[in-house]
């Protein structure tokens, strides 16, 4: 098992790469716990402040969000630096 596996940052990665899909990423909009859930993330997991946030999250900034995360992984920037960033 990855040391890092199941950890808060695992599980937001996770939930990054689900909301990186448009399907996804509505879905989360509009049931996110649910969605997270059979994405396969642990929300129990997530610091309860970042889970209130994500899950308040319009469909619109869902989306800005996964911009920034493609436009991060498109410049080669690592996941350990994006979440620096962040």
């Amino acid at each position: 098992m990855n040391s890092t596996e199941g950890s808060p940052s695992s599980e937001i990665q996770k939930l990054a790469d689900m909301i990186s899909d448009p399907g996804q990423r509505k879905a989360f909009a509009e049931e996110p716990e649910k969605t997270a859930t059979n994405a396969g993330i642990d929300v129990g997991r997530l610091p309860d402040e970042v889970r209130s946030t994500l899950f308040d999250l319009s469909h619109e900034e869902l989306g800005v969000l996964a911009r920034v995360k493609e436009s991060l992984d498109q410049a080669g920037v690592s996941r350990e630096d994006a979440a620096k960033i962040f």
